[in-house]
């Protein structure tokens, strides 16, 4: 492998005074994705940023079942495919699994 091949985040991530001193086993972005076509005939437009309230909100205004459901995220059995946007979303509002002293932080 080609270590400038690693994303700066993961890269980082694994450095110190910009020595990488591991090989990551894992990387993931995050994106959502939406049918324009469902959101123009509901009059909503996806901002450049959302927020997982307007996320919530965009959701709420398209379920119409069984033929449209609000959304889809990860749903098959593990961690990796079900559990791992949860990290996603507690980091976007500020949130930690532990603290430097590997404390848990979740309740």
């Amino acid at each position: 492998w080609d270590v400038d091949d690693l994303l700066d985040p993961i890269r980082n991530g694994l450095s110190h005074n910009g020595k990488l001193y591991a090989a990551p086993f894992y990387g993931e972005s995050s994106m959502m994705m939406y049918r324009k076509d469902l959101f123009a005939a509901k009059g909503l437009s996806m901002p450049e940023q959302p927020t997982w309230g307007q996320v919530y909100e965009f959701a709420r205004a398209l379920h119409n079942p069984p033929s449209v459901y609000g959304i889809c995220l990860r749903g098959k059995a593990s961690w990796g495919e079900n559990m791992a946007f949860i990290t996603t979303v507690a980091n976007s509002f500020g949130a930690r699994w532990f603290d430097n002293d590997w404390n848990p932080q979740f309740d």
